[in-house]
């Protein structure tokens, strides 16, 4: 049983590898444009439930001294 560990290891070793290296997301956002979030999530247990909303409201509102983050 001990080389299927080994088996697995192997295989994920690889993906694991490729997923570091993927390019960083990049946004190119522009002064005044407005983003906005909403997230909900609920956990339901045995005896009862947890929930919880998120509202984000974000504005552009300069660029970067140096350039970087805008177009």
């Amino acid at each position: 049983m001990p080389s299927r560990g080994l088996a697995l290891l192997a295989a994920i070793g690889p993906a694991m590898a490729d997923e570091a290296a993927s390019p960083v997301p990049r946004y190119r956002l522009k002064v005044g444009q407005e983003l906005k979030y909403h997230g909900s999530s609920d956990f339901k247990y045995e005896s009862g439930s947890l929930g919880s909303e998120t509202d984000w409201q974000v504005w552009v509102v300069r660029a970067n001294d140096d350039g970087s983050g805008g177009s």
